[in-house]
């Protein structure tokens, strides 16, 4: 009975590895998973690696709490007519409470100067959130010299990484998916791309 309850525990891990070993590969793109097959595991490879995204709410939650006439003045130039408004998910009570302070006052281009630095306060944030969340999804996988660009406005990074590096890294949970990168995807780096990489509507504040 002892031999079959070990047995069947090892099954188990067995399972539980190749299930494990199939969602790790699931993550590569089939250009890179081609690329990989047929090299060396000691060459090195460049590729575009995107991550688990930051927690929004507690971003909006800092923002809120850090510069909180800002964050007024934000949502109640994203949110015109504020008393009408229907607020995303993303802002939730804190976007009401703000907004409730606004009802009677309508944007006007002279709050341009207000706004911008309201914008430029919340993109600060998120450039804090995601420098520790990026840097913390690649470091124990990769050096700081194999990092040839790590965004400070999206869940994405370009890293050099050899065959048995990149197959680590892919286990993360931390981890989205990991494509091959050209030369051809330098524009990349740019932030335009970025944002349409992760469909993240923040990047265009």
């Amino acid at each position: 009975m002892c031999c079959l309850a070990f047995s069947a525990g090892l099954c188990t891990v067995s399972v539980k590895a190749a299930e494990l070993a199939e969602k790790s590969i699931a993550k590569l793109s089939s250009e890179l998973r081609q690329t990989l097959e047929q090299e060396e595991a000691s060459v090195s490879n460049k590729v575009v690696v995107v991550m688990q995204d930051v927690d929004h709410d507690k971003v909006m939650e800092a923002f809120a709490e850090r510069y909180p006439q800002e964050y007024a003045v934000y949502i109640a130039a994203k949110y015109d007519n504020a008393a009408e408004a229907q607020f995303s998910a993303v802002e939730g009570e804190l976007a009401d409470k703000a907004a409730s302070s606004y009802r009677q006052t309508a944007y006007s281009s002279a709050q341009d100067a207000v706004l911008q630095r309201a914008i430029e306060k919340k993109r600060e944030i998120y450039r804090e959130y995601y420098a520790a969340s990026n840097v913390s999804a690649v470091a124990s996988r990769c050096s700081a010299e194999n990092r040839v660009f790590v965004s400070e406005y999206a869940p994405v990074a370009i890293i050099e990484l050899n065959k048995n590096e990149i197959m680590a890294l892919s286990r993360s949970s931390k981890i989205v998916s990991i494509a091959a990168y050209s030369e051809a995807d330098a524009e990349a780096e740019d932030l335009s791309l970025a944002n349409s990489i992760t469909r993240a509507d923040y990047v265009r504040d």
